[in-house]
Order: C-alpha cells, then structure tokens, then sequence
C-alpha cells in the first residue's frame, strides 16, 4: 500500500511541476503574440481607429485624417483632401461599409475608416485594399 501512495504521490508532484512549467510558457506566448500584432499593424501601415461614433456606420463629423489621406465623411459621400469623390454603402446600425466595384463586386470592410481608404486606393488606383477587408462578395 506504501508503495501504491509513493508511486501516486511522485506522478502528482510531476504533473505539478509540468503544470507550472506550461503556465510560465503560455505567460510568455502573450508577449510573442503582442510583438507580433505589433510587427504586423507596423508592416501594413494600418492604424488602430480610436475615433468614437454613435453609430457603428456613421464616423465622426469633420475632416479625417489617417494613413496620409484626409477625407470628410458626410452620410454615404466621402470628398478627399485631393478633390476626389466617391460613395460608400452603408448598413444602418452595423459597423461594415462596401465599395462598389467597376466588375460587380461589393468589397466589404470592417468599418468606414478602412472603407473610406479603400474607396481612394480603388478610385485612384484601380486596386483593392486588404486592410480591414472583411468579405469580398456579388454586388446585390
């Protein structure tokens, strides 16, 4: 019975020590993911929106200014610094605008801040924007 109780308490005292070994290398893994998120947002010029709305779709009224482009934002027209204009689609009281495409397709994007951007990249350049991109889909 000695024995039994030996053998059982070694095995606990190694698992023990296997599980405090696991949580200091999960502790460390948030670190590796945090320099990570930070390496990424640093390669893709993208800028976390601190701007507040009260609604989702709807930016703050003024002349905005992120990732080297200015716009103003007035329901779904957006007018750029450079004199450009466009229009986004919006979905009442959700937070994802679209670009419209030449082809058919909506490009739908996480917020309007990244809408607005992609809209000048697609009207000046002709290319899509993958920052903030949520669903590329059939224009409806």
């Amino acid at each position: 019975m000695e024995g039994i109780t030996l053998l059982v308490s070694i095995i606990l005292i190694v698992f023990g020590v296997l599980q405090i070994i696991l949580f200091f290398k999960l502790w460390g893994m948030t670190n590796d993911v945090r320099s990570l998120k930070n390496h990424l947002i640093s390669q893709l010029g993208a800028k976390p929106h601190t701007q507040a709305s009260t609604s989702p779709s709807e930016p703050v009224p003024g002349v905005i200014k992120n990732n080297g482009i200015s716009y103003t934002v007035t329901g779904k027209d957006v007018e750029y610094s450079d004199g450009t204009k466009g229009s986004l689609k919006t979905y009442p009281g959700y937070p994802e605008c679209g670009v419209i495409t030449d082809d058919g397709f909506e490009l739908l994007y996480n917020d309007v801040y990244y809408a607005s951007e992609a809209l000048y990249q697609y009207i000046t350049k002709k290319t899509e924007s993958p920052n903030g991109l949520y669903e590329k889909r059939q224009a409806s």
